[in-house]
């Protein structure tokens, strides 16, 4: 059998098997966390409510706090479009959002207990709820 070798020299079938074990290899750790939106609820005024009934919340803040609750582990401020992740191990947490740093009425902000198991991300949403005249 013919040997056949790289530009380098180096025989293709010792470059194949090391490409082989440094991707069987690879075991790539997930992360932990928790993904998310936040969203305004309108509810009340007119039935149905006129579109749209939820809205993405910029800028608002999510903390986490142990399930029990108790001092703040983390937090995060959602994008442009309400969106946020943490990176935090498993376990349960208490999501406790406040509203944007910039201030005005944005609804009453709902907690959550939230459950984060390992390398899974834990989706939710969290609503502020206005109320409509």
């Amino acid at each position: 059998m013919r040997e056949i070798k790289t530009a380098f020299g180096i025989p293709l079938i010792v470059v194949l098997l090391c490409m082989t074990q440094a991707c069987g290899n690879e075991n790539p750790v997930l992360p932990s966390g928790i993904r998310g939106v936040v969203m305004q609820e309108f509810i009340g005024g007119p039935y149905p409510p006129p579109p749209p009934r939820y809205q993405p919340l910029p800028d608002a803040i999510i903390t986490v706090q142990p399930a029990g609750g108790g001092a703040e582990i983390t937090r995060q401020v959602s994008d442009s479009e309400g969106r946020f992740e943490i990176d935090i191990p498993p376990g349960m947490y208490l999501l406790v959002p406040r509203p944007p740093a910039s201030g005005g009425y944005v609804g009453i902000p709902s907690q959550q207990i939230v459950e984060v198991f390992p390398e899974k991300l834990t989706l939710v949403q969290v609503n502020f709820v206005v109320p409509l005249p």
